[in-house]
């Protein structure tokens, strides 16, 4: 009989309190379907109330930024972007720059920019990063299997397959920059914040760890763009 891992019965433990959560918080009636339509608007143009294109830091196709730390967003589940547009808006994340947009933005007009982002194919740009094949071996050991020496499970018990993410509020970490999953893994480490499953994982994390699953992650993008229809929307005029 093969006994269970210390990784492997964290990661149980990681899914049953995974669906404890979701069953605790399931969508509302107050639930907002997002309009790509609209979003694809408020992504090129902004808001009347003043908000700024989100497309002025993360692209009208949804890429990002890999010099800094703005991250890519094609291709994350609407459920997930509404609900950090949502955490920014209500002071549960925490961002100087995105807390002024979330709150700007009518709970409709989230669900709308996270519809659009969604539905983007856009390519993903080469990894900038110059890195040992170690480092890389030992990201990929993170992301598949784990550490059980840190109690760590791996990434993709939770991220799935390649980091691909599970809706709702599991992101995708594939093709995502490197230096933003880092800084996230720093965030939620320093955040102490035990109710969220993210703490005690990024806590055991080495610097060097956090940056080699990192590198992982991002080397995992293609390069062949999914043209998306709702790209050309903003093109049309405004009503």
């Amino acid at each position: 009989m093969k006994i269970p891992t210390r990784a492997t019965i964290a990661a149980a433990l990681l899914a049953s309190i995974s669906a404890i959560v979701l069953a605790e918080n399931p969508a509302g009636p107050n639930s907002y379907r997002g309009d790509p339509e609209r979003g694809a608007k408020i992504a090129a143009w902004g808001t009347s109330n003043g908000v700024a294109s989100c497309s002025s830091c993360h692209g009208y196709d949804g890429v990002g930024n890999g010099t800094s730390v703005v991250p890519r967003l094609a291709g994350q589940t609407a459920d997930y972007l509404t609900q950090q547009l949502d955490k920014f808006a209500a002071h549960r994340r925490h961002n100087v720059y995105m807390t002024n947009f979330a709150q700007r933005l009518s709970p409709q007009e989230r669900a709308d920019v996270s519809a659009y982002y969604a539905a983007l194919r856009s390519s993903f740009p080469p990894p900038n990063d110059q890195f040992a094949p170690e480092l890389f071996e030992r990201g990929r050991q993170l992301a598949t299997v784990g550490d059980d020496k840190l109690t760590v499970p791996s990434c993709n018990n939770c991220h799935g397959p390649q980091g691909i993410g599970e809706s709702p509020d599991i992101p995708a970490l594939k093709g995502q920059y490197s230096n933003y999953i880092v800084y996230r893994l720093q965030q939620l480490a320093a955040g102490h914040n035990t109710a969220d499953l993210m703490f005690p994982i990024s806590a055991s994390l080495t610097p060097e760890d956090m940056n080699a699953v990192a590198v992982y992650f991002a080397s995992l993008g293609i390069s062949s763009p999914k043209p998306s229809n709702v790209q050309q929307i903003a093109n049309s005029p405004s009503h």
